[in-house]
């Protein structure tokens, strides 16, 4: 965060690539660089699983991101999920993002605006609230880091 930044933190995260479902060409392309995206784009369904830990929200999460590859290389994330916190309350996440791949260093950069739900008492807090969320694809290690903010 920078020092004009007030947004605050609500959780970091780290899940790894449980599956990838490719429809035609692998997402190995990507991290090749070797292949020309065709003209339709490429589309994934990558499985993810993970923990977020932070003051207020913590648990484990699963989920799938529904990427889209365009022809120009920008990559649109589509992201369902479900939070499960130690008490046992299940917090439905949903996320909209765009993925920047760096070139030089192979990183996946993601920012994502992230929806979260649920009926448990406990949880409701989370209902509506805006969060923004930052992170890398760390290349060859299917690892996903974010950081959230509100």
């Amino acid at each position: 965060m920078t020092k004009t930044d007030h947004r605050e933190p609500l959780y970091e995260a780290k899940f790894t690539v449980s599956k990838v479902t490719d429809f035609g060409i692998g997402l190995d392309v990507l991290r090749k660089n070797s292949a020309e995206i065709p003209d339709g784009g490429l589309y994934f369904h990558v499985a993810f699983e993970g923990n977020i830990n932070g003051e207020r929200l913590s648990g484990s999460v699963r989920g799938v991101d529904h990427v889209h590859v365009r022809a120009d290389g920008g990559i649109s994330l589509h992201i369902h999920g479900v939070i499960s916190t130690p008490e046992g309350a299940r917090i439905a996440l949903s996320a909209e993002g765009t993925g920047t791949m760096d070139d030089d260093t192979g990183l996946l950069h993601v920012d994502q605006e992230v929806s979260l739900y649920t009926s448990f008492s406990d949880y409701q807090w989370v209902n509506g609230l805006p969060i923004f969320c930052v992170g890398q694809v760390l290349p060859g290690e299917d690892e996903v880091r974010l950081s959230a903010f509100t």
